[in-house]
């Protein structure tokens, strides 16, 4: 196949997919209409600035919803990802102790350059993405100098996705974007149409359309070098010539795909936000309401007699307004209001509680609530982390360990981490260490520590029931749930210490003897002389 045609199936497929697309981003524009209205920008082909969204955002009555979803989205962020402490390790089974020392090093360096880079405030866009729209996209690649990572949220609007693989974790994307002609001949140099080259020179800031298309490439041929034979193809195509521009490759998918809840036979989901928009819809027209009784209450109604001496077309109420009168006749009185806005104020608050429930904001302390004990952060976590469900490792998968494959992948090929030889080719996985990882491990803690207090109990009435518990696996289960394997000896110290414990005990045992034999010795010679004499 060539690459004019390869770019014509690729523009084709983009199409396609957009137009498949469009019910579901009716949703999405909804969520975010009612959320952040801005971030709805160029779904269902709406592109707008902050100044032409200032109507959408003023027809916001209120914020619950935004502050839910900024409130989860932080929190995860900082759940799983924090920037204070580190959040994963990079582990290998049966690693030796210089293996497991340069694993370390590595994923502190890895852990460093991802938070000295534009991570943290990319990370929060993007989980306001997830939790508004159910899914968002962040490209990573290392900076321009190389000496760190980039990362690069995508507009939801302009990524297509597909998957090939059997878990359904996406591997295939269409990112259509948009540069001036000059912005092209500086990205792409002279591989651009002579049209793009012609406007750059006349008309430089015309726009032109691009797909950057990234897949698994089927033929690629393992440990080569040559980026058109890596795991994972990227075309950028110029939509107007139909034409492969740059032909390049990955290493590993450079694209964070992670979904909130996943829709049956489709790529794409919906988010938190989808399951409170009734309720914030509902709480929005109670607040239209209440406008509207308000401005009644502070201005008052009138009701006027139109008798031919007073017009009330002509009249104007107001705050020092005079209206003359032919008499002093009521042709002109107040009109009660029938607003109640006790009712209003019980509804309001019975709707901004549910929207929390359902955001999951009522698991966060409030501002004002002061400092609160580890015991009940830990608590906090691992309700939160329940409540998350599925979603929690959907997240792990479809997020952080596609982030930490790529990021190692980088640092690698950069020379930023040094490994052993002896590592090569060996499988290593991650683990977390983030506060949400801890609290899902928190419910194993609690059940280690109930068991080892019911064979205390039974201990009790036989001792012998001990045996049965390996307390060396106890203890080192007990430091990695609570990440504090470090602070355990190694299997051969211990080894040592305690074959030095048994010889201590062995000698003071055969001095205890000797002892004991020299006072046998004493109290006989003590008898014999005794005899003699």
């Amino acid at each position: 196949m060539t690459d004019n045609s390869i770019a014509r199936k690729v523009i084709e497929r983009a199409d396609k997919m957009r137009s498949e697309r469009a019910s579901l981003e009716s949703v999405w524009k909804e969520c975010y209409e009612h959320t952040f209205p801005l971030r709805a920008s160029g779904l269902s082909g709406n592109v707008f600035t902050a100044d032409q969204a200032r109507d959408k955002v003023a027809d916001l009555l209120t914020t619950e919803g935004t502050r839910g979803a900024r409130d989860i989205a932080s929190i995860i962020v900082g759940g799983m990802t924090p920037a204070n402490a580190k959040w994963f390790e990079l582990i290998i089974d049966e690693a030796e102790n210089e293996e497991a020392e340069a694993l370390k090093k590595a994923s502190d360096v890895i852990f460093e350059k991802i938070h000295a880079s534009n991570y943290d405030s990319e990370a929060v866009e993007s989980m306001l993405d997830n939790v508004i729209a159910g899914q968002s996209a962040t490209y990573i690649t290392d900076n321009e100098d190389g000496t760190g990572y980039s990362f690069e949220q995508w507009n939801l609007a302009d990524v297509y996705v597909s998957s090939t693989r059997r878990d359904a974790v996406i591997d295939t994307v269409y990112h259509c974007y948009s540069m001036t002609a000059e912005q092209a001949i500086t990205e792409f140099g002279d591989a651009v149409s002579d049209k793009i080259k012609t406007d750059a020179q006349k008309q430089p800031n015309t726009i032109y359309k691009f797909i950057h298309y990234i897949a698994p490439r089927t033929d690629y041929i393992p440990g080569s070098p040559f980026n058109d034979a890596l795991p994972f193809l990227s075309y950028h195509i110029d939509v107007d010539s139909k034409a492969i521009i740059r032909n390049s490759g990955y290493h590993e998918f450079p694209v964070c795909f992670p979904r909130w809840q996943k829709q049956k036979g489709s790529a794409y989901g919906v988010g938190l936000v989808y399951d409170a928009l009734p309720a914030i819809k509902e709480l929005n027209e109670l607040k239209r309401l209440e406008k509207l009784g308000l401005g009644i209450a502070a201005a008052g109604m009138y009701v006027a007699q139109d008798d031919g001496v007073i017009n009330p077309s002509v009249i104007t109420i107001g705050p020092a307004e005079i209206i003359t009168v032919a008499s002093t006749s009521e042709s002109i009185k107040p009109l009660g209001s029938a607003s109640n806005f006790n009712v209003t104020f019980s509804q309001e608050d019975r709707l901004q509680n549910e929207i929390r429930a359902v955001m999951m904001a009522d698991q966060l302390p409030p501002v004002d609530s002061g400092v609160r004990t580890a015991t009940e952060f830990h608590v906090r976590l691992q309700y939160l982390r329940q409540l998350l469900g599925p979603v929690f490792g959907r997240l792990n998968s479809e997020w952080l360990q596609v982030l930490v494959l790529r990021c190692f992948g980088i640092a690698f090929r950069n020379g930023w981490i040094e490994l052993p030889q002896t590592l090569s080719n060996r499988a290593y996985t991650v683990k977390y260490l983030s506060p949400l990882a801890q609290a899902q491990r928190e419910s194993e803690i609690v059940s280690i520590e109930r068991f080892i207090s019911q064979i205390g109990g039974v201990a009790q009435i036989s001792p012998s029931v001990i045996d049965n518990v390996d307390i060396d696996e106890v203890a080192k289960q007990l430091a990695e749930k609570q990440n504090v394997i470090s602070i355990l000896r190694k299997p051969q110290e211990v080894k040592k210490l305690r074959e030095e414990r048994a010889e201590a005990a062995e000698a003071q045992r055969q001095q205890a003897m000797q002892e004991q034999l020299n006072m046998v010795q004493a109290t006989e010679q003590a008898k014999v002389q005794a005899n003699e004499s």
